[in-house]
């Protein structure tokens, strides 16, 4: 499916998934997919990504603040 097809893309270019978040509405509806990386990723392979069968969309999002994730008081650790 979609999310093996993510990964493998991703593996393929070192790049680690942190967390994935996934969801729909109905089986075989459309989905959302959410993924923290370990790295940027580089242009070519976010098209690689969009180009998938299916892939509706791709947006990608740099946080560079250095905000800590586990100062977070919705997160315990």
């Amino acid at each position: 499916g979609m999310i093996g097809q993510v990964g493998s893309i991703l593996g393929k270019n070192d790049t680690n998934i942190g967390t994935m978040q996934v969801g729909r509405k109905e089986i075989g509806g459309e989905a959302i997919m959410v993924l923290t990386l370990d790295k940027k990723i580089e242009q070519n392979v976010a098209d690689n990504i969009k180009s998938l069968i299916g892939m509706k969309d791709i947006q990608t999002l740099e946080l560079t603040t250095g905000y800590n994730f586990q100062d977070s008081p919705f997160i315990e650790v």
